[in-house]
């Protein structure tokens, strides 16, 4: 039951905000599902690469994805998957993954909250064309590393990216990034491949709750405030970030 909620809870917020998919998927893996770390995260990765390119394509359908956008920065991004997963694999110790997931998470949170509660409209970066396509590499390499370490890293970077430093309108950013996750997530699985074991009835799962979550969250973006969206996603993860500690240092 409760893995049958965090499939859809993923899935609305993927639609929702164009990433966050596996905050929820990776310890739902780990703490219900009962995997080890360092396989809740390939896992994740087909998990996230499956309902987000579904997720782009209807974006695609209503006019809010950059095909352009898309090929340029998951180019990095997939450098950044491969380096993720072949580093993870060769040198990351297992107990660490679940401290870099918090680490990353409680970024995410800050950030989020931060622009929450700002009522200056966020301006793009005003830089010069080679500067804006180095940045937006960077990031895509970080993301598609993040991704593939800790199955967390694509939305919470890739979608201010967009905004603020390609200029993409917030629809078109969210759009955007779904299909580099898409990417993304799927070279990082690849990655792994043939290291950990990918367990297809979880995959299941989620794929098909998550989907039936996407198209729900995709409608509610028009409808709900997007500044309410960032505060109530920035303290989840808070409380998700203290969940997690909480079960690692006082159990």
């Amino acid at each position: 039951m409760l893995v049958a909620i965090a499939a859809l809870l993923v899935g609305v917020l993927l639609g929702l905000l164009g990433g966050g998919g596996g905050i929820v998927t990776v310890p739902t893996l780990m703490y219900i599902a009962g995997l080890p770390p360092k396989e809740a995260v390939p896992n994740c990765l087909v998990i996230l690469s499956v309902i987000t390119a579904f997720s782009a394509l209807q974006e695609w359908r209503a006019g809010r994805l950059q095909i352009k956008g898309t090929i340029l920065f998951a180019l990095f991004g997939t450098l950044g998957s491969l380096a993720g997963a072949r580093i993870s694999i060769q040198y990351i110790p297992e107990h660490h993954i679940p401290l870099l997931f918090v680490g990353t998470v409680l970024v995410a949170a800050l950030l989020m909250i931060r622009k929450s509660m700002s009522d200056a409209p966020a301006r793009p970066l005003n830089l010069p064309v080679s500067g804006r396509y180095a940045l937006l590499w960077a990031v895509g390499f970080t993301a598609g590393f993040l991704g593939s370490v800790v199955g967390v890293g694509g939305g919470f970077l890739m979608v201010p990216a967009l905004n603020l430093i390609a200029g993409y309108p917030m629809t078109i950013a969210v759009g955007t990034n779904l299909l580099i996750i898409a990417v993304n997530s799927m070279v990082g699985a690849l990655g792994y491949k043939g290291s950990y074991p990918f367990h297809m009835e979880l995959i299941l799962i989620f794929v098909g709750l998550g989907i039936v979550g996407s198209l729900y969250g995709s409608r509610l973006r028009a409808k709900a405030s997007e500044k309410t969206l960032k505060l109530a996603f920035g303290v989840f993860l808070l409380g998700m970030s203290i969940l997690i500690i909480g079960e690692r240092f006082f159990e």
